[in-house]
């Protein structure tokens, strides 16, 4: 099952991450990594990888993921209840 990997596109709304702010989103993939089979990922030395993809401040930040179907049950089933626990509209930064 693990040379079965499966691409997917995550977007990030509704997280409460910060628009524009690319070292917010690069943790909270470090959090998934380490939080959902860590030694699945490719920088433990796993099959699966991560990628952000970020293209601007009105942007949808997404995430780019290749892992097995398991994985990415957890993947969506973590990003519900953080969904399902964020109030409001996430904060933009603004760049002066």
């Amino acid at each position: 099952a693990e040379t079965n990997l499966i691409g997917r596109v995550y977007y990030l709304e509704a997280l409460g991450l910060p628009r524009g702010d690319a070292r917010a989103a690069e943790n909270f993939l470090k959090v998934i990594q380490s939080s959902i089979v860590p030694d699945t990922w490719e920088i433990l030395g796993g099959p699966s990888t991560m990628q952000l993809h970020q293209t601007g401040l009105g942007n949808r930040p997404s995430m780019i993921v290749s892992t097995t179907s398991d994985v990415h049950q957890l993947i969506r089933e973590m990003l519900a209840g953080l969904r399902a626990g964020s109030v409001g509209a996430d904060p933009v930064v603004s760049r002066k």
